[in-house]
């Protein structure tokens, strides 16, 4: 992010020009001149509904005519809440008919906050229990009368409304 811009710039790699930073705008005016011994500020304002979920890293680019000092970087990071996730769930499951099955679907926070899960949809023949370690544990007693496709839909949410919603295929 340069500080000759009042809105940032964001440069990826291979990239031929810049693209403006939704996620972090320079406030004060970008430029102006102090002597010697005295300060300023720069404010910058970070907005988190234009950020990406998990971490946003740039630099504040600061230019200045000082000998020993004449572009000095300040690092600027943003963390965006991640929801929960299901941790190696299946995307798909194969019932055999008149056998019941299990599948235990764990469930964790990056960032340990208090979760709900639940499953939104399934077949008749599916049981669904939620265990204390929040993970999810399917029984399916499917009979010779299921054949067909189902769909088994569950929910994680967390304790700052981050969502991740999961489909298994059966």
């Amino acid at each position: 992010i340069g500080a000759d811009s009042a809105s940032g710039i964001i440069m990826y790699a291979a990239e031929r020009s810049f693209t403006e930073s939704g996620w972090m705008k320079i406030l004060t005016p970008d430029t102006g001149a102090l002597q010697i011994d005295e300060s300023a500020t720069t404010e910058i304002q970070l907005v988190g509904s234009f950020a990406e979920t998990g971490d946003q890293k740039a630099n504040l680019v600061i230019k200045t005519n000082a000998v020993n000092a004449s572009v000095v970087e300040v690092p600027v990071s943003l963390h965006m809440n991640e929801a929960p996730v299901f941790v190696n769930a299946p995307t798909s499951v194969i019932a055999i008919e008149n056998e019941v099955s299990e599948v235990t679907i764990p469930v964790m926070d990056k960032e340990n906050h208090n979760f709900t899960v639940e499953v939104t949809e399934k077949p008749d023949f599916i049981t669904s229990v939620t265990n204390e370690d929040k993970s999810i544990k399917l029984s399916i007693a499917a009979t010779y009368g299921h054949a067909g496709s189902y769909s088994i839909k569950m929910k994680a949410t967390d304790e700052h409304a981050a969502v991740n919603e999961h489909t298994i295929d059966l």
